[in-house]
């Protein structure tokens, strides 16, 4: 063990080398997996900076997009008919009688849905059928 010992302080620095290399040998072999790992999440949270980024980008003026919608919406529901106001809707198609010059023979209105679209019908809607 002595000779052991005199060797290791004749060579003092080759004994601090061959230290400091098993130390950065087990630094590697403990570390290793770990990189891959934090490379991939690297790359994802990397992507979804981009996402965030482009999402800024996109949504400069969304507020006034969105209250011009609204005011679009309203227009339309204004202009559609009514079910419950039968009399108005079939005076609507009767006045292109006069407009027109036409003769209109028959409106009716459908007093419920189409049966074939009810829930259980053969022609269910669903939120994603199209």
């Amino acid at each position: 063990m002595n000779v052991i010992i005199d060797k290791l302080r004749d060579y003092p620095i080759a004994v601090v080398g061959a230290l400091v290399f098993i130390v950065c040998v087990a630094v590697v072999f403990v570390r290793g997996d770990v990189v891959p790992e934090l490379s991939v999440q690297e790359t994802e949270l990397i992507a979804r900076l981009r996402t965030i980024n482009d999402n800024v980008i996109d949504s400069k003026d969304l507020e006034q997009d969105a209250e011009s919608l609204l005011s679009y919406v309203a227009s339309i529901d204004e202009r559609l008919f009514n079910r419950n106001e039968r009399s108005i809707n079939t005076a609507f198609f009767y006045s292109y009688e006069d407009k027109l010059d036409i003769i209109i023979s028959n409106v009716s209105q459908l007093t419920d849905e189409d049966p074939a679209l009810i829930k259980g019908g053969p022609n269910e809607l669903s939120l994603h059928s199209g």
